[in-house]
């Protein structure tokens, strides 16, 4: 979601997703990028990731036991799972403010309860999403964490003299 869709969507609901989401401009930046390259271009995607770059081009050239890469492959089963979740949600994040922009225009020209119910409910259901993709980022950075810790494990083995 480019920054300025979040500026547009704050000024047309009302909501702030930049500060108590915990959107920032480096994330808004990266998820920008990651759309620009195609999103579900999986070069794309490795090109923007350094973990799943490790994970896929690097991993498997280092001398690993093989309890540690199925340790690792079942947490890059979750980051992934966990990207896929945030991806979507902003999908729908913005299909929903698609939507929430129609009805706004229609509210404007029939002013009756339904226009307005549906106007309300659409910014129930952005503030469920955004609540939505919150979670999954904080499961993609919990996965991240665990990654990471066992990339550095996995690069400094790598490093160390082997004796003979």
């Amino acid at each position: 979601m480019a920054l300025s869709t979040i500026k547009w969507f704050e000024a047309a609901t009302g909501i702030d997703i930049s500060g108590t989401r915990g959107l920032n401009e480096e994330y808004v930046r990266e998820t920008e990028a990651r759309h620009i390259n195609g999103g579900s271009d999986d070069e794309g995607v490795l090109a923007q990731d350094q973990i799943l770059w490790f994970l896929e081009k690097e991993m498997w050239k280092k001398d690993v036991s093989w309890d540690v890469r199925e340790r690792v492959e079942e947490t890059k089963k979750e980051y992934i799972n966990a990207l896929n979740g945030v991806a979507f949600q902003e999908d729908q994040i913005l299909l929903l403010v698609e939507e929430l922009e129609r009805a706004r225009v229609l509210l404007k020209m029939k002013q009756t309860e339904d226009h307005r119910l549906k106007v309300v409910n659409l910014k129930l259901d952005i503030t469920d999403r955004l609540d939505k993709k919150l979670l999954k980022q904080k499961q993609r950075d919990k996965a991240a964490d665990l990654l990471r810790k066992e990339i550095t494990a996995i690069q400094l083995g790598s490093l160390t003299p082997q004796t003979p």
